[in-house]
């Protein structure tokens, strides 16, 4: 059984373990391996308990697969969808999802290398604005492109 609906305090722990998994799959090859590997879910909970923000999760027989994190103002800070779901509507759910909860421009940042993920968003009807930045993970000295994609709703 699949179902998206908002995350429960209890599961911000399970979230961040499968966000850092999928983390170090997705960017494997764009972000220093080191930093991913030194990906601690413990600290991310920490953290997002810190700056909470509205997350939806997508679950699979009541397994967290994917979750999705975003601002009011039409910020979509976060979407990332365990690598075996990968393909198979789960991550388009998990946008739908946080589509109908914006009322303005949907916007996002998403690194320049990361292929997928950008034509993931070209096919949801995102575009990049011509809007770019720098992202360096922290302890490490890289600099990492990104870019801004949006989408009117």
């Amino acid at each position: 059984m699949f179902e998206i609906r908002p995350m429960a305090d209890d599961e911000i722990e399970a979230t961040c373990e499968m966000h850092a998994r999928t983390w170090q799959v997705a960017y494997a090859g764009i972000v220093p391996d080191d930093y991913l590997a030194a990906m601690d879910p413990v600290q991310m909970a920490a953290r997002r308990r810190e700056h909470l923000y509205p997350t939806l999760l997508a679950l699979r027989d009541g397994v967290i697969v994917g979750n999705s994190s975003y601002k009011d103002d039409g910020e979509l800070l976060s979407l990332y969808v365990d690598e075996s779901e990968w393909g198979k509507g789960t991550g388009k759910a998990l946008f739908d999802a946080v589509a109908r909860e914006m009322t303005c421009t949907m916007r996002l940042w998403v690194l320049e290398d990361n292929v997928r993920a950008r034509r993931f968003y070209e096919r949801q009807g995102m575009t990049h604005d011509g809007e770019s930045d720098f992202w360096t993970p922290h302890g490490t000295a890289v600099r990492l492109r990104e870019l801004r994609y949006v989408k009117p709703l």
